[in-house]
């Protein structure tokens, strides 16, 4: 059986993603990503597993540092993260799938 994830790290500012840290997540939500946008979410997992969310909207050195150091060691995999790999021409269908709600992290390639 699957276990959910203690932390989970939001990185993209999306909406759907904020929900989905809070749905998965067993201990702590960190948001690193931010938005202007107001996002709703679900309290039952917020009370079920006693979340505690922290809001980062200023990063520090340290903090990237500790984020790589996390990737280097393979607690951090970051395939799970994107949705889309496509190439930096096709910029407006990325902005075009993230509106849409059908990708969360777009990577852009040169």
């Amino acid at each position: 059986m699957k276990e959910n994830p203690k932390i989970v790290y939001e990185t993209t500012g999306n909406a759907t993603s904020y929900r989905n840290s809070v749905a998965v997540a067993t201990e702590d939500v960190i948001l690193f990503g931010y938005t202007e946008e107001a996002v709703c979410l679900d309290p039952y997992p917020i009370f079920d597993n006693e979340l505690t969310i922290y809001g980062s909207k200023w990063l520090t050195i340290d903090d990237l540092r500790a984020v790589v150091n996390l990737i280097e060691t393979g607690k951090l995999r970051t395939k799970p993260l994107i949705s889309e790999e496509l190439h930096f021409k096709e910029y407006i269908k990325a902005i075009e799938l993230i509106q849409k709600g059908e990708a969360i992290k777009v990577v852009l390639k040169p």
